[in-house]
C-alpha cells in the first residue's frame, strides 16, 4: 500500500487560501467515524472499516482521544487531517510523537485552503502543551509534491531514510508491459538472470548462520521482542517497542504478520516481523541488506524509478528540537523501519 503521507498535497488538493466563513474546523468527535470512514473510501477509493479505524485511531494506547481534525461546511465532513500517534525515545527520553497521514479532501472542496487550515490548528491546539500527554515533534515522509507545504508550515527536512527493494522482476521496476509476445519474452530472459545474480550475491553474503536455528511464527510475540528490545535499546530516535506497542502495531488489520525468531542454543539472537510479504519490521544492518541483494531507493539504478523516502520534522509548542541528546533535524539521530511509518 502506497503511504497516504505521500499523497498529501493530491489528496487534499494543494494549500490554496479559499473563504474561511465557509467552512469550520474542529476536532473529531465520537459521532465522526462513519462519515469520515465514508470520505476516506470516496478519495482513495480503499476500504475503511470500523475495525482498521478504532485500530489505526481511536485504540491507538499512546493517546487519550482521536487525533483527527476535520473540515465541515453544511454540517457534513469534506476534509480530514488525522495523525498517527506513536511513542517516541532517544536512550532514557520518552515522547510523544505524531505522523500526519490519510489527509483527505472532498474533490468538490479542493483548492480552498483546507490541507493548510487543518495542519494550522492541529499545531494551534497541541502547541498549547495543556496536557500531560501533548506531542513533542511531528513527523512524516511526504513526497515531492507535499514537502514544500510542510516546510512552509515549520516542518524542516532531516534528510533520506531509504526503504531497500530486490528485485525479482527487473520489467516490473520499469513498468515495462507483459502482456504482449516482446514482454513476455523479456520476462521469460531477464527473470532467471535476476535470479542467478541474486543467488551469486547471496552465496557471497557475509553472515554465518551455521549454528543459528530460526522459528517461523504465524503471530508476533509481543513479550519476547520486547526482550530481545529491551537488551539492546538503540539511543537514536526510534518508536518505543515495549510490550504494549507490540501488541497493538502489529493488530493492524489490514495486514498479516510473520515473526521469524533466530536463536543459538537457548539465546534469542534476533528478529524480523514480516508484513504481507512486503517488508521487514527489524532495523537490517546495511551491510545485510546489501549482502542478499536489496537495493536502496535513493541510489541507482531504483532512483531511477521511485522517489527517495524523506523525512521532515516539526518541533511542537517549543523551539526544542531535540530529543535527549540527539538532533531531531540531523538524520544521523534517527533509527527508523517500517513500524514507525503509517501504513505497514
Amino acid at each position: 500500500m502506497a503511504s497516504r503521507s505521500g499523497q498529501d498535497e493530491a489528496a487534499a488538493g494543494g494549500a490554496r487560501a479559499g473563504s474561511d466563513d465557509e467552512y469550520r474546523i474542529r476536532r473529531f468527535e465520537p459521532g465522526d467515524r462513519g462519515e469520515f470512514c465514508s470520505l476516506y473510501e470516496s478519495v482513495f477509493d480503499d476500504a475503511a472499516t470500523t475495525e482498521w479505524f478504532d485500530w489505526k485511531y481511536a485504540e491507538n494506547p499512546f493517546v487519550d482521544h482521536v487525533p483527527i481534525f476535520l473540515a465541515e461546511r453544511d454540517d457534513r465532513i469534506v476534509g480530514a487531517r488525522p495523525f498517527f500517534a506513536l511513542g517516541t525515545c532517544a536512550g532514557d527520553r520518552d515522547v510523544l510523537a505524531l505522523q500526519p497521514g490519510d489527509t483527505m479532501v472532498h474533490p468538490e472542496h479542493r483548492r480552498q485552503g483546507l490541507f493548510s487550515r487543518m495542519t494550522e490548528r492541529a499545531i494551534d491546539v497541541y502547541g498549547d502543551h495543556n496536557g500531560d500527554h501533548e506531542p513533542a515533534f511531528f513527523f512524516n515522509f511526504p513526497n515531492g509534491q507535499s514537502r514544500p507545504g510542510y516546510l512552509s508550515m515549520g516542518w524542516r527536512l532531516v534528510g533520506e531514510t531509504p526503504i531497500y527493494y530486490r528485485i525479482q522482476n527487473p520489467l516490473g521496476m520499469c513498468g515495462l508491459p507483459i502482456d504482449n509476445r516482446v514482454g513476455a519474452t523479456l520476462q521469460r530472459l531477464t527473470r532467471p538472470v535476476a535470479a542467478g545474480i541474486l543467488d551469486t550475491v547471496e552465496r557471497f553474503a557475509s553472515v554465518s548462520t551455521a549454528d543459528v536455528a530460526v522459528e517461523r511464527r504465524s503471530d508476533v510475540p509481543g513479550s519476547a521482542l520486547a526482550a530481545l528490545y529491551r537488551a539492546d535499546v538503540p539511543d537514536r530516535v526510534h518508536a518505543r517497542r515495549d510490550e504494549r506497542f507490540y501488541r497493538w502495531r502489529f493488530a493492524n488489520p489490514r495486514w498479516t504478520y510473520t515473526t521469524y525468531l533466530a536463536r543459538r542454543g537457548n539465546d534469542l539472537l534476533g528478529s524480523v516481523v514480516v508484513g504481507d510479504c512486503q517488508g521487514p519490521e527489524g532495523s537490517i544492518r546495511f551491510d545485510v541488506l546489501t549482502g542478499y541483494g536489496f537495493l536502496s531507493d535513493g541510489s541507482f539504478p531504483l532512483s531511477r524509478f521511485c522517489e527517495a523516502t524523506t523525512l521532515v520534522v516539526r518541533s511542537v509548542g517549543t523551539d526544542e528540537w531535540t530529543l535527549g541528546e540527539r538532533d531531531l533535524t540531523d538524520a544521523d539521530d534517527w533509527l527508523l523501519s517500517f513500524v514507525e511509518r503509517d501504513t505497514a
